[in-house]
């Protein structure tokens, strides 16, 4: 699974415990992706075994995207384990060690920005 799987994953599984059923369009919006690429993405998806299309009960010119079996435990164990490593990462590093990475990412997020968000 790649980080763009699981970006789309964790949008469908929030978007299931809301109570709302996702289309295809709105996980390309939540991307910023392509259709095309949406479309080849829920391809890859659906073939995995982690999601089907099934007719939206709302809307019936509608595909909705449904999480299938595991895939909402999948989602959130990976994503524990993930930020586990992160927290272990982060606790490894002494107090001038982590300064320093806050005071780069800082640098980072400040050279990204625009003059009118400063």
């Amino acid at each position: 699974m790649n980080e763009t799987d699981l970006l789309a994953l964790t949008f469908l599984v929030r978007q299931r415990s809301a109570g709302r059923i996702c289309r295809q369009r709105d996980l390309a919006q939540a991307l910023n992706m392509t259709p095309a690429s949406t479309s080849a993405l829920v391809d890859r998806l659906s073939r995995d075994g982690y999601i089907r299309r099934a007719p939206h009960p709302e809307d019936r010119r509608s595909v909705g995207l449904e999480i299938l079996g595991e895939t909402d435990r999948e989602v959130k164990a990976t994503l524990s384990g993930m930020h586990a490593r992160m927290i272990h990462a982060t606790e490894a590093l002494t107090e001038a060690e982590r300064a320093g990475a806050a005071k780069f990412l800082t640098g980072l997020i400040h050279s990204v920005r625009s003059d009118s968000d400063v």
